[in-house]
């Protein structure tokens, strides 16, 4: 349906190129994916609601059925974090890379359905804000205790979208930055950031 905030829809893409923007589609969605996680705390006396160590490593692939006319296509992708703790507290260093992508064409994929960036990834633009055929994304963020019960961070997000697997490059990359703070007991509570670009 028409947007009622501005800018709409249809002054920044033509509705006629969107898949499935008038008549909407149905699909079907199967997917697999194997996983690695170590994280952890480094130490009993620090709060289990923050990975303090570890690696978790994700990979999954799935195949997307569009049933009628819609069109078939996979979507596939990665997830890599890695904890350091470097001091006591406990303070820690997280390092992440995600990446996603699909493998149908503009004019077969819906425009809901193209990996995106803008949000939870890639904090400090409007989220979903960059869509495409491939998005990838990388994050430093450093965490700190303030007390047993809240953390502190700072953050760095970097990330892009392409149109395809060839365009892949760290040219003209969007970067997010800014504050956050989490609250939590023994398990975690909530986060919230702060973000610019």
């Amino acid at each position: 349906a028409p947007s009622h905030k501005e800018p709409s829809v249809e002054m920044i893409y033509p509705p006629a190129g969107l898949v499935g923007f008038d008549e909407g589609v149905d699909q079907l969605y199967g997917q697999g994916e194997l996983r690695w996680d170590s994280r952890g705390t480094a130490s009993w006396w620090e709060s289990r609601a923050r990975h303090a160590v570890g690696t978790y490593a994700d990979g999954f692939a799935g195949y997307v059925h569009g049933r009628g006319d819609a069109s078939n296509f996979w979507r596939y992708g990665f997830d890599l974090q890695q904890y350091i703790r470097i001091a006591p507290g406990p303070r820690v260093l997280e390092l992440r890379l995600y990446g996603e992508g699909v493998t149908g064409s503009l004019d077969e994929v819906p425009f809901s359905e193209l990996p995106h960036l803008g949000g939870d990834f890639l904090r400090g633009y409007t989220y979903d804000r960059f869509r495409d055929r491939i998005a990838a994304f990388a994050t430093l963020q450093y965490y700190w205790d303030i007390s047993p019960y809240a953390d502190l961070s700072l953050f760095v997000d970097a990330g892009r979208v392409y149109r395809s697997l060839d365009d892949l490059t760290l040219d003209h990359l969007r970067v997010g930055f800014g504050p956050g703070v989490a609250v939590h007991g023994d398990k975690f509570l909530f986060e919230t950031y702060v973000g610019s670009s």
